[in-house]
């Protein structure tokens, strides 16, 4: 319990150090989203905010903090209905495809952290206990000059999210 704790509070500081430094090149981005399971018929939302550094003018350091839900309506095997949830902390890199000036940018997100993830399921007499795995996101995304974004991604524990949300 202590990891996610430090990491956070490691990646918030090293957000404010480097704030403290650029203001130009320092930012956030919130995204809501819908969420799909690849394997389980599921549902359910997405929230995440992500503080990033430009580095170059194609090339940005990200960071992700999130929080995913899944109402399942029937497991891939099993068939047992239940609520998923996963905890993302995420580090990576974002890349752009457009040159600066473009009113609309389109980028790519490739980030890998820790993804804690817990399954409960309705018919059964126990509940998969958290687990810490290995977390990704990958997604393809697109951002007007205004600061309104959006695309997909898919991310560790076999989810798609459709993601809207606004740079700051």
């Amino acid at each position: 319990m202590k990891l996610p704790i430090l990491t956070t509070l490691f990646v918030l500081c090293s957000c404010v150090l480097f704030a403290q430094e650029s203001e130009k090149k320092f930012y956030f981005n919130t995204n809501i989203g819908r969420t799909a399971s690849m394997f389980d018929d599921a549902s359910g939302y997405h929230i995440e905010l992500m503080p990033g550094f430009k580095l170059t003018n194609r090339v940005d350091l990200i960071s992700q903090i999130s929080f995913s839900a899944l109402n399942i309506k029937s497991s891939f095997i099993s068939g047992r209905t239940g609520r998923a949830t996963s905890k993302k902390l995420l580090l990576g890199t974002r890349f752009y495809f457009s040159k600066p000036s473009a009113s609309f940018r389109f980028y790519t997100n490739i980030l890998c952290g820790v993804d804690y993830y817990n399954k409960q399921n309705n018919n059964d007499f126990h509940n998969m206990p958290i687990e810490g795995n290995i977390g990704f996101s990958l997604g393809l995304y697109g951002r007007h000059r205004s600061g309104l974004n959006g695309g997909l991604a898919f991310e560790s524990s076999g989810i798609f999210v459709l993601k809207l949300g606004y740079h700051f």
